[in-house]
């Protein structure tokens, strides 16, 4: 009966190990520590959850605009409900479309994300939070 255990372990570090480095390879180590102000690639947050995920979403086609999804719930709540495809930037609360803002992880412990309609808007949001 530990066999199953184990194997669950495994697949777990797997898991977890992955994410781990998929959070590295997206970081420019020669940057600062920070890793609030590094571009995060669509594919790779769940706009529903606004959280980077590490590995590729479900693409979620609405009008000529991609988002992306973790799981069927959220494909279909993207498709249905505008209010998962829109957030409001940080520094200037204006709505952002998903699909088309820059977006960082809150923090290096956090997977939740900031939409921004510019970098310039991202790197002002930073400078004056610190």
């Amino acid at each position: 009966m530990k066999k199953p255990f184990f194997l669950i372990a495994i697949a777990a570090g797997i898991i977890l190990g992955g994410y781990i480095l998929a959070v590295n390879l997206i970081i420019d180590k020669s940057d600062v520590s920070d890793v609030s102000n590094v571009k995060l690639q669509t594919e790779l947050v769940c706009m529903v959850n606004d959280a980077f995920m590490g590995i590729k979403q479900f693409p979620v086609p609405v009008g000529d605009k991609m988002y992306f999804g973790c799981c069927e719930q959220c494909v279909d709540k993207i498709k249905n409900n505008r209010q998962f495809r829109y957030a409001k930037d940080p520094l200037t609360g204006e709505e952002v479309d998903k699909a088309l803002a820059f977006i960082v992880v809150k923090s290096e412990k956090d997977r939740s994300v900031h939409y921004f309609k510019s970098k310039d808007n991202c790197d002002k949001f930073l400078s004056t939070s610190k």
